[in-house]
């Protein structure tokens, strides 16, 4: 891996692989640039070359987990891959950001506008799904078009 782009090259990998946008869900820092070199021994010889670079990886804030320029670029994508997929099997992280909001309501029915598109069917589905998951119970309610008075 190259030694000055493994963000870089990371970041372009996962994109590459993933429907959404990864802007501002995907993170990668340098552990020389999170912590300070002259206070720990570890990131001191990464930032003087006697030690490979260290990268964490973070998907909408979670942890996912470390890699650095001792692996190659496959390794270090896998490994962002793995760390990603057993964050959503633990439910920490979701594909749609919506859903995060659920997880804070402490309401316990949620009303949604009724699908009137084959996109909007799965999301709702998706929706009653983790809703039900949560032990909240799903309205669906008519969508009105705004209509304006000539």
């Amino acid at each position: 891996m190259d030694t000055l782009t493994p963000k870089k090259t990371i970041f372009e990998l996962m994109q590459r692989d993933f429907a959404f946008p990864l802007k501002d869900r995907l993170h990668i820092v340098a552990e020389t640039e999170k912590y300070k070199w002259r206070e720990d021994e570890s990131v001191w010889k990464q930032k003087k070359d006697k030690a490979p670079l260290q990268y964490e990886a973070y998907f909408d804030g979670e942890f996912v987990c470390f890699f650095g320029t001792q692996m190659t670029e496959l390794e270090a994508y896998c490994e962002v891959l793995k760390g990603i997929r057993e964050l959503y099997k633990s439910g920490k992280i979701h594909w749609n950001k919506e859903l995060y909001e659920f997880d804070k309501k402490p309401v316990e029915e949620i009303v949604l506008d009724a699908p009137d598109s084959p996109e909007d069917y799965i999301l709702t589905e998706v929706v009653k799904k983790h809703a039900k998951k949560s032990g909240k119970k799903v309205k669906l309610q008519k969508r009105f078009k705004n209509v304006t008075a000539n």
